[in-house]
């Protein structure tokens, strides 16, 4: 008989029955669980109808991460390609790519937009997007402190005191160790309306500690340009400190005092707004001034203080009384430095004084605009200072809005023509008038050109004289030539340029900054222009004078203008084939339109 097991004596278990735990499934382990089916919840749930939606659900959130995982896939695809083609661009073609979006040449700014509304995202500058976008992109961006050089910060549109402090120390450490370069607006007015009292400067000031303790005392040795459109009261800030500021534009307001900048060493060009009284300046470090609104006495009075002054540029003068002229020039001038003057006639004795009294030997650019035929007088002096002028080296005239009211060429324009003669060689017109514009250019064409019409038939020879008929006739067309040549004013003219106002106007004073560019002003009461479009044929013309008459072996001729369309349409279709003989006979011309040398030659 077998033995029975042994059992437990209280529940009669077995201990050889109990299986080991390594029989068990590991914890760790997952479970080989198949897919969900609808199936399932057919055979294990006893609610169909709340099955079938949950198997819904799921159905959807599959359908959708299936989506996400085709929309990532492409997004890598597009990734890599980027990746492929960005990825292996050499750093200097990095540099040169980044400089179009944010150019050396010009500020760093983005005031100009729409105000925005509170809850809106912030606008981020161009060089913080490009440095986001990727680690070595962003190395690549600290190591060009070029790009940071720069800054147009208008207080009204961005950010807090202490974000702008933040940011511009931003700037300053990442421009180092190049001159830093800031045009800074303070609009207190709009910025702490309904924060405190405007009416309370010191209120106003504290308000901004911040900002002025980053520029004025922080980094006040980093600038070398700086342009300042703040309060009156914040120019005393302008410290010596400032070791390197070699370029101050002050649009502060209306300057009615005297104000010492002497202490700034290393300064050497000036613009100034609104000014009423002759600042203090090292004087024989300026080379550069320009002047917007301010008083006509005021820019003399600079114009004598400055011994090596290079350029000065007068826009919208103020005229005062005429009494207080001797007490700022009693005795003749020569500047011998000055290299271009551009100045906007008042119609008033400051126009004679500058020209009478002052010399400029060595001047290579001059500007003329505004009221420039008031009186027989000013005629006489413009014309006497002209003719003072050395035709070496030669001289480049710009006029403005030299019409009249009736829309005809003022009077003086012959004086300044005949005075100037053979040493004017460029010639720039600002005018939108096509009337005016035509009258001028027959101005500097003569109608008696043995070239533009074909001559009378000569009278028949005797049989008994040939050599003496053709003697005749040949010294006949000489002294005809001659005459005629007599008759054409700027026989030296190689450059002639017309350019609209809407291209080169003073809308904007921001743009008396550019330097490198002249900027004229409107002739008060002037009548309404005209579309600019020109008849070919005067500019024809003007070329075959040119060419055949005076004998001129390269010209340029410089269209731009604000209706173009017409203007150059009427200009290629009657000039087309006559500028293409000039050209194949050996002439040198180039001509442009919009800046840019035409192609349909």
């Amino acid at each position: 008989m077998r033995a029975l097991p042994n059992l437990c004596p209280q529940c009669g278990f077995s201990p050889n029955a109990v299986q080991k735990s390594s029989d068990f499934p590991s914890p760790c382990k997952v479970p080989n669980i198949s897919p969900f089916s609808p199936s399932d919840a057919k055979l294990h749930s006893p609610k169909d109808a709340e099955s079938m939606l949950l198997c819904q659900e799921i159905s959807r959130i599959d359908d959708a991460i299936h989506q996400l995982y085709e929309e990532r896939a492409s997004l890598c695809r597009r990734l890599n390609e980027t990746q492929s083609f960005v990825a292996n661009l050499p750093s200097n073609v990095l540099i040169t790519i980044f400089e179009y979006v944010c150019p050396p040449s010009e500020y760093n700014s983005s005031h100009q937009r729409i105000r925005r509304p509170q809850d809106a995202k912030p606008l981020v500058l161009p060089i913080f997007a490009l440095s986001a976008v990727s680690t070595r992109w962003r190395q690549i961006l600290l190591f060009a402190p070029f790009f940071w050089s720069k800054l147009d910060w208008h207080w009204k549109y961005h950010l807090s005191p202490d974000d702008t402090s933040a940011l511009l120390r931003t700037y300053f450490t990442r421009a180092s160790p190049l001159k830093f370069d800031l045009k800074l607006t303070i609009d207190e007015k709009w910025e702490i309306e309904n924060t405190i009292p405007y009416n309370n400067p010191d209120h106003v000031d504290g308000h901004l500690d911040a900002l002025k303790q980053t520029i004025f005392y922080e980094n006040c040795d980093r600038i070398g340009k700086l342009s300042l459109d703040a309060p009156i009261r914040w120019l005393h800030l302008l410290s010596n400190s400032f070791i390197h500021l070699s370029d101050l534009s002050l649009r502060s307001g209306r300057i009615d005092e005297c104000i010492d900048l002497s202490h700034l060493h290393s300064l050497t060009r000036v613009t100034f707004m609104n000014i009423k009284a002759t600042p203090v300046l090292p004087w024989k470090r300026i080379s550069t001034i320009h002047l917007i609104y301010a008083h006509i006495n005021v820019a003399l009075d600079l114009l004598k203080r400055c011994p090596h002054l290079t350029s000065f540029h007068s826009h919208h003068p103020n005229p005062v009384k005429n009494g207080s002229i001797t007490q700022t020039i009693k005795d003749p001038i020569t500047l011998s430095h000055l290299k271009w003057l551009e100045w906007n006639c008042v119609g008033s004795l400051w126009d004679d004084a500058l020209f009478r009294f002052m010399s400029f030997p060595n001047l290579k650019r001059l500007s003329l605009s505004g009221d420039v035929s008031w009186n027989l007088d000013w005629e006489q002096t413009l014309m006497a200072f002209l003719m003072r002028l050395p035709v070496d080296p030669p001289l480049n005239l710009e006029l403005g809005y030299i019409r009249d009211y009736s829309g005809d060429p003022v009077p003086v324009l012959k004086t300044i023509f005949r005075a100037l003669g053979s040493s004017l060689r460029d010639l720039t017109v600002l005018e939108d008038d096509h009337t005016f514009l035509e009258k001028l250019i027959t101005l500097l064409i003569p109608s008696s050109s043995p070239y533009s019409s074909p001559s009378p038939p000569s009278s028949p020879s005797s049989p008994s004289s040939p050599s003496l008929s053709s003697l005749t006739s040949s010294t006949s067309s000489f002294f005809t030539s001659l005459n005629y040549r007599n008759k054409i004013y700027l026989p030296s003219l190689h450059t002639f340029s017309i350019h609209s106002a809407s291209t080169r106007d003073l809308s904007s004073t921001a743009n008396t900054l550019n330097h490198g560019a002249s900027v004229f002003t409107r002739l008060r009461g002037a009548p309404p222009q005209s579309p600019a479009i020109i008849h070919g044929d005067l500019f024809v013309e003007l070329l075959r004078q040119r060419r055949k008459v005076l004998h001129v072996q390269k010209f340029s001729l410089d269209l731009n203008l604000s209706t173009m369309c017409g203007c150059f349409g009427e200009w290629r279709k009657r000039c087309k084939e006559e500028v293409r003989k000039l050209i194949e006979e050996g002439f040198e011309l180039e001509v442009l339109e919009r800046g840019k040398r035409v192609e349909w030659l």
